[in-house]
């Protein structure tokens, strides 16, 4: 029975790693179609095998951000058009700059976007998208 729950643990890891790293690279690829995008993330459980885009390794050289907590991030690294996705609510409410989240909740992996922040940079979302705006 241990055995069980012991691989049951490890598909289900695998499953929720292999499902984050197509959303982030999916969200990527959607915000930024230039092919060499490079993005900067500080949060360890979104780091994945970039596809479609280089991981920075400092914030101020990035495109793209995803980012655990703001509070810890350098104001330099970011600009009025940044696209930054936040892993927790908190900071997504927080802060007017944001321009959505992506966390878990209750087993399940949220995806939440700013129509206002969309908007300001001029970005429209594949159809596909629009149950997650906000």
């Amino acid at each position: 029975m241990k055995k069980i729950i012991f691989i049951f643990l490890i598909i289900s890891t695998l499953a929720s790693d292999n499902i984050k790293e197509k959303l982030v690279s999916s969200i990527v690829k959607i915000f930024s179609p230039k092919k060499n995008i490079s993005v900067f993330i500080n949060d360890e459980n979104y780091k994945t095998k970039a596809k479609n885009y280089n991981l920075s390794v400092t914030c101020k050289n990035a495109d793209f951000y995803i980012i655990k907590n703001m509070d810890e991030i350098s104001k330099n690294c970011f600009n009025e058009t940044s696209y930054i996705l936040v892993t927790n609510y908190q900071d997504y409410k927080k802060y007017k700059n944001v321009l959505g989240a992506i966390f878990w909740q209750k087993g399940r992996l949220n995806l939440i976007f700013k129509k206002r922040r969309l908007k300001e940079l001029s970005i429209s979302l594949p159809n596909q998208y629009d149950k997650y705006i906000e």
